[in-house]
């Protein structure tokens, strides 16, 4: 029987916001000053703030106002760039407990790795070629004409809907740091958390209330 693992990625196997840190990272190569000053003002603690009581209101979230700082950029251009930025990424903001697991049973007969991100797939699909996954899900960056449109493709927003875009009835491990995979760990054989010390009572109240158990935290 095929044993499926499945691992997130954005702070779970790699310990940043990889969606963000690669909209920065092009933002600096191609050395536009202005959409910097927007990403850094958007990520600050004040616009945070703003962000959330956008998202309350389904006007905007920082996730949003981020992706539509790579608009413009054609797809070769960010093909280009998101290489050189995953192999930096992995080179040094590697979560190091966690790539051991994963790595443990990496090439093994009838076992099967997905990355299973909301991180837009320009970056995961990188991701997953450079840490050899058979297979992975993201959030699918739009592109007309060849022109990123700084939006998600509507239906492919993975972002806590995981479970709906992996096809496999259940998964023999889910590792993961985001409360919004809770759904998604309910298929799991064994579920595993990435969390600091402070979050894990927050884990534990939440997965009682669901009826999960956890196999084993994972502590940053």
């Amino acid at each position: 029987m095929l044993k499926v693992r499945v691992f997130d990625l954005c702070g779970t196997l790699i310990n940043e916001n990889t969606t963000f840190k690669f909209v920065r990272y092009c933002l600096l190569k191609e050395k536009k000053w202005i959409r910097l000053i927007i990403f850094y003002l958007a990520t600050s603690v004040l616009g945070k703030t703003v962000n959330r009581f956008g998202s309350l209101f389904k006007i905007i979230g920082d996730r949003e106002i981020i992706l539509l700082l790579l608009k413009g950029f054609s797809l070769g251009k960010l093909s280009s760039h998101s290489k050189d930025y995953v192999e930096k990424a992995i080179e040094s903001n590697s979560n190091d407990l966690v790539m051991d697991f994963y790595n443990a049973h990496i090439g093994d007969f009838g076992v099967t790795h997905v990355i299973a991100s909301a991180s837009i797939d320009i970056v995961v699909k990188e991701f997953s070629n450079r840490l050899h996954a058979d297979s992975y899900i993201a959030s699918k960056l739009e592109f007309v004409a060849g022109k990123c449109t700084g939006k998600l493709v509507e239906k492919y927003d993975t972002k806590g809907k995981k479970q709906d875009f992996l096809h496999f009835k259940s998964y023999y491990q889910l590792v993961t740091d985001n409360y919004d995979d809770i759904e998604a760990s309910k298929r799991a054989q064994e579920f595993y958390v990435v969390c600091d010390s402070g979050s894990k009572d927050n884990w534990l109240r939440m997965t009682k209330k669901e009826n999960v158990s956890v196999k084993e935290f994972f502590e940053r």
